[in-house]
């Protein structure tokens, strides 16, 4: 992966939690083209990466409640399971694209549910704000992203990785 000069790629899924993982495992094997600053940033990026996917797929396409704090709690299990039972939210597909070079990662995540509103994510990024784990994963996001953009609609998450400076860069004995 370390001699790759682009990948861009385009992946549909459908409302399936299990489908998730696969996806964020495949993206940060991919990362590695990218040169960060050491391995746990690639993990980081993946980890921002799957909360986008996850508020994607609980948030805009089941619709799940922004005030929901949990959505494996039973509340929100038996709701998830609900909507992916309802046609009218269980047809919906999310569709995730990455374009990744040695330069920098920038992932969409877009969802066909009703859109979020700028209004629903705090603008201070203060995480003792809110207990939603829709507005936890959006914070997560900026931490660790150089740049988290929402689309005008509300429907499509944008994330921004660009690569370290040299600077920054650990040499890992195992590359040498």
């Amino acid at each position: 992966m370390h001699a790759l000069a682009e990948c861009q790629c385009r992946f549909f899924l459908q409302n399936d939690p299990g489908l998730v993982e696969p996806l964020i495992n495949q993206l940060q094997e991919m990362l590695r083209c990218l040169p960060l600053s050491d391995e746990s940033e690639r993990l980081r990026v993946g980890i921002a990466v799957k909360h986008a996917v996850l508020n994607g797929l609980y948030h805009g396409n089941l619709e799940l409640p922004d005030e929901l704090e949990d959505v494996y709690s039973d509340e929100g299990t038996k709701l998830v399971r609900e909507r992916l039972e309802d046609p009218a939210f269980s047809r919906r597909t999310l569709v995730v694209e990455a374009h990744l070079t040695p330069m920098a990662a920038q992932f969409r995540i877009q969802h066909e549910g009703r859109g979020f509103k700028r209004s629903q994510f705090p603008t201070d990024f203060d995480v003792t704000r809110s207990s939603a784990q829709l507005v936890r994963g959006w914070i997560l996001m900026h931490s660790i992203m150089d740049e988290v953009q929402l689309s005008a609609d509300g429907r499509t998450q944008t994330l921004i990785k660009r690569a370290a400076a040299q600077s920054d860069l650990v040499v890992d004995d195992d590359d040498q």
